[in-house]
């Protein structure tokens, strides 16, 4: 489903912060990404997503190359847009018009996706709490536990077959975690959409995780299903694992 070949991010003449990056995600699978503040996890959830543009490497998807070093012309961002039809990012707060209401954001935006659902927005918008705020509050006057699970509620409702998830439990008290988790696994069972997400706080996504990757400095050091990495280190749980450090 999702293919990353080589991928590298740079910024300015000397700064790296993402070399060489290579891995794939099957459909209807979870992948967790974690590492130290600074690892390089947003941007290269960012990269795979093409908010930005990689300096080397590709990223494919469904078999279709999305996006690319170098890349440029009509051709390429046709590519992109299609992509994005079927893939959504979670997690930066350009994706809405600060001075509206967050109804009135969703009004304007899901013109842009044919397959917008507005009764399972509307059924997420219930489950997490968000109905009132959604008419009178506008991006801003949210908490950011709030503009976090309303990015995740229309992103959700566009049913992605992928989605991409930067820190999605930042921000949220136990029991929504709990119903977003279970949120996760509906969809994945239900729809066979496939995640990619970076998260601090494992314990919460631990059980359900298929597949984990650790970065560091900008470089993906361990990949793989998450049975086969924790014989590999000797560990029974994502937190002993990032608690021993990469050995």
């Amino acid at each position: 489903m999702l293919t990353v070949e080589n991928l590298g991010h740079k910024y300015g003449k000397r700064r790296f912060a993402l070399r060489n990056i290579s891995f794939s995600l099957e459909q209807g699978y979870l992948c967790c990404l974690v590492g130290a503040n600074g690892a390089g996890k947003t941007t290269l959830l960012k990269t795979i997503y093409g908010v930005l543009c990689p300096s080397a490497g590709r990223v494919l998807y469904q078999g279709e190359q999305v996006t690319r070093a170098n890349a440029k012309g009509k051709e390429y961002y046709k590519g992109l847009c299609r992509y994005h039809k079927e893939v959504a990012f979670v997690g930066g707060d350009e994706w809405c018009f600060p001075n509206a209401t967050m109804q009135e954001n969703v009004e304007t935006l899901k013109t842009f996706y044919e397959n917008f659902d507005e009764g399972e927005y509307g059924r997420l918008l219930e489950v997490f709490g968000l109905k009132k705020a959604a008419r009178e509050k506008t991006y801003p006057e949210l908490s950011r536990g709030q503009q976090m699970l309303f990015q995740i509620a229309f992103a959700m409702a566009r049913h992605p077959r992928l989605l991409l998830m930067d820190e999605p439990f930042a921000n949220l008290d136990p029991v929504v975690k709990v119903d977003l988790v279970q949120l996760f696994q509906e969809k994945m069972k239900d729809e066979d959409i496939s995640i990619l997400l970076s998260t601090h706080l494992v314990d919460d996504i631990s059980d359900m995780v298929d597949y984990v990757g650790l970065m560091k400095e900008g470089e993906l050091v361990t990949y793989g299903d998450r049975e086969s990495v924790f014989e590999e280190k000797k560990v029974d749980s994502l937190k002993a694992w990032i608690l021993g450090g990469e050995k």
